[in-house]
């Protein structure tokens, strides 16, 4: 395994003692955290180009992959780890994937402008897709609010859009306190957020009453779908991940090389300006850190060791461990884990 390529995307287990790896490449590996060593368990080999996401549910132990190699693959664990038949034929890559809460649905997004919803299929024993076709151009990334019944997808079209993806057969017993169970339809589009460049990533607040949404041209959208939207324009370079950690803050980086968390007063979240910067280089926010998945420097640049943030290049993922704490991964191979 070449790990010198960096990270693409990673995801925990649900005790957070395991993280899965994406490295730039067709290949996964599994690490357990203990203490400050990490120790690599497993390799996952089944794609065959690069592997553009990954998510681990923390309930049913699942892990969900996609590639640029247009498949998609649910991995189960049984002593080890083996690929799960996924019946989601695209003619252009996989561009992002995620489970539902309950971690019996999960969504995909591709360059295909394609949006598959998956379930487990009895009767066809593999994973089935149902697709919606809501877009203009490339679906970049795909969220489940809290109930399953709607995503939020983000497209290079420049838009947002909230859109139901009701299945009778899951979704009839979800209880009625969520704030979207009163959808009962599948793949009508519900809201559209226009952002005015394309979208590079999403994310709901725990309850789903607010969406995050990070565009290419440095602005970050908050919305609450039902008539409050607040645009932040980030004085410096785009955020390529943001994430909810509670209800009142949402942390998020990119090509800047810092994380910033943006948090809200009442209804309003704060403006760019008011972001706090946790990453100052020095230990402050960190708890700990993976930070030699890579042996060498990834491009050679000596001036990257002397700057002032912990992250060398662009962060590429974001993940949330807890209220508190959340990881931060680059494309030289780095990762950290931090505390607010």
């Amino acid at each position: 395994m070449n790990t010198e390529q960096g990270i693409t995307c990673h995801s925990w287990n649900g005790s957070k003692t395991q993280i899965v790896v994406a490295n730039n490449s067709f290949i996964l590996e599994i690490y357990a955290i203990r203490g400050e060593t990490w120790d690599k368990l497993h390799t996952l080999k089944e794609h065959h180009q690069l592997v553009s996401a990954v998510d681990w549910h923390p309930i049913t132990n699942r892990i969900i992959s996609s590639s640029h190699d247009r498949n998609v693959v649910v991995w189960e664990f049984n002593e080890i780890w083996k690929p799960t038949l996924v019946n989601f034929y695209q003619t252009r890559g996989v561009l992002d994937a995620s489970w539902s809460l309950r971690g019996d649905k999960f969504v995909v997004g591709t360059g295909s402008k394609n949006i598959g919803v998956g379930h487990w299929s009895e009767s066809l024993g593999l994973w089935n897709t149902r697709r919606i076709k809501n877009f203009t151009s490339s679906v970049t990334c795909v969220r489940f609010d809290e109930s399953g019944h709607v995503i939020a997808a983000g497209s290079t079209d420049g838009t947002c859009k909230v859109i139901s993806t009701f299945m009778e057969e899951l979704d009839a017993s979800v209880p009625s306190n969520y704030r979207f169970s009163s959808v009962k339809s599948f793949g009508d589009t519900l809201y559209t957020l226009t952002t005015g460049a394309w979208v590079n990533s999403v994310s709901w607040s725990p309850d789903s009453n607010w969406l995050c949404v990070a565009a290419h041209n440095n602005s970050v959208f908050f919305t609450n779908i039902s008539g409050s939207e607040q645009k932040k324009t980030w004085n410096s370079k785009p955020f390529m991940s943001v994430q909810f950690l509670n209800e009142n803050k949402v942390v998020a980086g990119g090509f800047d090389y810092r994380n910033i968390v943006f948090e809200k007063s009442g209804e309003n979240w704060g403006d760019a300006k008011e972001g706090q910067s946790v990453d100052d280089g020095k230990t402050g926010g960190i708890v700990q850190s993976r930070v030699k998945m890579m042996a060498k420097g990834f491009d050679g640049r000596k001036d990257r060791d002397t700057m002032a943030t912990k992250h060398k290049n662009t962060i590429t993922c974001i993940r949330k461990i807890d209220a508190e704490r959340y990881s931060t991964s680059d494309i030289t191979g780095s990762l950290y884990i931090w505390r607010i």
